[in-house]
């Protein structure tokens, strides 16, 4: 079992999981959790197929981009600037790191 936190809070239907494997991605199968009841997603956890290096690749679909000033007014509506970015997280875990949550 792996797991992570998200550091930005999102719907379910947001967050996606794939597994590289030799340059394609294998979308994974995810437990999603809101650990504080808010009804958005911040924590999710998969099971690991093998004890070796694995890499992961977290998505979270964004929808929305807006430019803010330092008392978070609205400027821009900045979206088209960064819809063809994605909300990268590379997740490597090693053998040791995997055994460690087995403990």
């Amino acid at each position: 079992m792996a797991f992570t936190t998200l550091e930005k809070e999102t719907s379910q239907e947001k967050v996606r999981l794939y597994h590289l494997i030799n340059d394609t991605k294998e979308q994974v199968q995810i437990n999603k959790f809101d650990l504080n009841n808010n009804s958005l997603i911040d924590y999710i956890e998969w099971l690991v197929p093998s004890l070796s290096n694995e890499t992961y690749e977290l998505i979270i679909e964004i929808s929305k981009a807006e430019h803010l000033d330092e008392n978070k007014t609205f400027l821009s509506d900045i979206y088209e600037q960064v819809k063809a970015l994605q909300i990268k997280m590379i997740l490597l875990y090693s053998q040791k790191l995997f055994q460690e949550t087995q403990k």
